[in-house]
């Protein structure tokens, strides 16, 4: 019987996580199309400004979390 090397492994593990997002992908378009009444792209689009403004504010929040353990005058910008 052949071990899997760390390399495959991580490959493996690699694709699971790439294809459990798609399916996640997939849902949340279903899940606007549904919500919203509109077609598949127009969904997809939706989910991506959505998902640039969830980076944007968690962004801000590390920013926000790092100059709290320092005298930062402008701690709470954003």
């Amino acid at each position: 019987m052949n071990v899997p090397s760390n390399r495959h492994e991580a490959a493996a593990r690699h694709l699971l996580r790439q294809v459990r997002a798609r399916a996640t992908m997939c849902r949340a378009i279903g899940i606007v199309q549904v919500q919203r009444g509109c077609g598949p792209e127009e969904a997809r689009d939706q989910l991506e400004q959505l998902a640039c403004d969830v980076e944007a504010t968690r962004m801000v929040t590390l920013v926000n979390a790092a100059a709290e353990s320092r005298a930062d005058p402008d701690v709470h910008w954003g």
